[in-house]
């Protein structure tokens, strides 16, 4: 684990993290494959949401760098800006619009990403049809600040069945949510690792934890790298 490699994956190589002397994580080394479902787990303050913050790129490394098919990338190179989704608290609703208009513009994207990604091309659901799906089809027409907790996180999960990705990352998205919403999220990933896509979900629920196949990143993380979990059997 941890060496640059030209099979389709993404990598975080060497990472480390640290805010003038707290030192969050330091020779983390991780490979990301598709098809491949991971959980990042461990306490509150080991680590988990600034490694996915780094590995989104939303935050610079202090040392290392994230790779995607042993290339080097950048927030800005296009095979980084194609393959890597991320749902977390970082991703802001644009101001001033409905939750519909947001999804929209996401939307919009979609099917240029998945031509350029290769994907093969089908009819992808529409903006109300996802929220449909996700139970919130009121959101359409309101600014999101008018809505439940629990109703903007499900119409933040709406954008997972909008943009196509190589690569998922979603941190604690079961926050705020019902039973109902975490099944969803647990069927979702389970779906899409099938379509081959990788999905990484840092979560504290036991039901995300214990998905076929998961494959758990262990926090805290040790200098050689992150502890590596069983892998749950079919």
């Amino acid at each position: 684990m941890g060496l640059p490699t030209k099979v389709p994956a993404l990598q975080l190589n060497q990472g480390a993290k640290a805010f003038d002397e707290n030192v969050i994580f330091s020779g983390a080394s991780v490979t990301l494959e598709p098809g491949v479902y991971y959980t990042l787990t461990g306490p509150n303050g080991s680590g988990k949401s600034t490694l996915m913050s780094c590995l989104l790129l939303h935050q610079d490394l202090t040392e290392g760098q994230v790779l995607i098919d042993g290339a080097p990338v950048t927030s800005a190179s296009e095979a980084f800006r194609l393959q890597v989704f991320g749902l977390n608290d970082a991703l802001g609703w644009l101001p001033g619009l409905t939750v519909g208009q947001h999804l929209e513009i996401l939307a919009d994207e979609g099917p240029k990403i998945a031509q350029k990604l290769g994907m093969a091309s089908s009819q992808r659901m529409s903006v109300r049809q996802a929220l449909e799906e996700l139970g919130v089809p009121q959101a359409y027409d309101r600014e999101p600040h008018t809505l439940s907790s629990g109703q903007e996180q499900r119409s933040r999960l709406a954008s997972l069945l909008l943009r196509p990705a190589r690569y998922y990352f979603l941190d604690e998205p079961e926050k705020r949510l019902d039973t109902a919403g975490v099944q969803w999220i647990a069927q979702w990933a389970e779906s899409t690792v099938s379509a081959g896509a990788a999905v990484c979900i840092a979560t504290h629920d036991p039901e995300l934890n214990a998905l076929p196949r998961t494959k758990n990143l262990v926090f805290p993380l040790e200098t050689d790298g992150l502890g590596l979990g069983a892998e749950n059997a079919w």
